[in-house]
């Protein structure tokens, strides 16, 4: 292994189609009860770190920290705050047709201002904007990042490679120690920072792959694949993980890891057939815009079953074919939604480049 730092790009398609797979595998999440609901979530998240540490290029940023910090706030944080902004300011409406949690108050103007200057400073949620939490984390944990990586290559420059690594891994496991017990009690730091903390070792790994390995397709096996997946669904037998409600075991790692590389596998799988590529590599595009539909979709099919059949959805499911169904349904209208919005998004701004030209 060489102590320079690979000059690769990573292939855009099929990054895309491990986030178009890790993006089915949350609407999985979301969509269906235990225990398929507790299976992906030993690894959906985790999977979303380590693509953004494979995809932090430490040649651009490893000596600006700061270019690293603006960018994942333009990318990462200013969605969230936008996002969060436009539900909040449709509060009122969303509970004037009955999506809402039963119970939920309306907003005054007062409220809508001060929840929207919350989220300025990521501590505001909406509940159908329930996923885009990870936004702000993962913004959050890619700035940490990027600043451990710049103090690390200062060391190096006065050591040598060995000591960039040690002090790497060493302000890694500094941060993801505390955030095991701080996740465990319940402990919500803003920005869910204690969530951020535990996610640290994915985004290395990820990092360390891109920058010092670089290609990685000769490391993945599709029978090993299925068989990291078997693994995770025995240990999804007996252990639960959903480290938003303090859910967590402590070789989570271990089993998150395995699932993540029985999504990598199965995305160089469907690298070889056409159609699956186009699909899964669309949805991996819109990712960011099906994170934010799903959960409406999800809320607004329960609505309509509630109305013809007096309930929600998912209490209709009564076999295996009914929850497939209902998957397929909710990853179709999702996956068209948003990639209407993104072309309408694109085209104003494609407007308003124009216009200031």
């Amino acid at each position: 292994m060489s102590s320079e730092v690979v000059q690769y790009k990573p292939e855009r398609d099929y990054w895309n189609i491990v986030k178009g797979v890790g993006m089915i595998a949350i609407i999985i999440g979301h969509s269906c009860m235990d225990p398929v609901a507790n299976y992906v979530y030993m690894f959906h998240i985790q999977l979303f770190f380590f693509v953004s540490g494979y995809l932090y290029s430490e040649s651009k940023y490893g000596d600006d920290a700061w270019l690293n910090l603006k960018n994942k706030l333009k990318g990462l944080w200013l969605p969230y705050f936008i996002i969060i902004s436009i539900f909040v300011l449709l509060h009122n409406v969303i509970s004037l047709i009955g999506m809402q949690p039963e119970g939920t108050m309306d907003y005054s103007l007062k409220d809508m201002l001060v929840r929207i200057c919350y989220a300025m400073f990521g501590v505001s949620d909406e509940f159908l904007a329930g996923p885009v939490w990870f936004l702000r984390t993962l913004a959050m944990a890619m700035i940490i990042f990027g600043f451990i990586v710049a103090l690390s290559r200062l060391i190096e420059a006065k050591t040598n490679f060995a000591f960039k690594i040690i002090v790497q891994l060493i302000l890694i496991i500094a941060l993801t120690v505390p955030g095991y017990p701080l996740i465990a009690s319940h402990t919500q730091l803003p920005a869910d920072m204690q969530i951020a903390f535990e996610m640290m070792p994915f985004i290395w790994v990820g990092y360390f792959l891109r920058n010092y390995i670089g290609r990685i397709d000769k490391l993945l096996n599709i029978i090993v694949g299925l068989i990291a997946f078997v693994i995770v669904g025995i240990v999804s037998s007996f252990q639960d993980l959903d480290m938003a409600m303090g859910n967590i075991f402590p070789y989570m790692h271990i089993v998150a890891f395995l699932g993540i590389y029985g999504c990598l596998s199965i995305s160089k799988l469907l690298c070889k057939w056409n159609i699956l590529r186009k699909v899964f590599s669309i949805i991996g595009s819109i990712s960011l815009y099906i994170m934010v539909v799903h959960f409406v979709v999800i809320r607004a099919i329960d609505k309509v079953t509630y109305i013809v059949c007096d309930r929600p959805a998912y209490e209709l499911m009564t076999n295996i074919i009914y929850w497939v169904l209902y998957v397929i349904i909710i990853v179709a209208i999702s996956v068209t939604v948003s990639f209407g919005i993104k072309k309408a998004v694109d085209a104003v701004k494609t407007i308003l480049t124009k216009a200031e030209s």
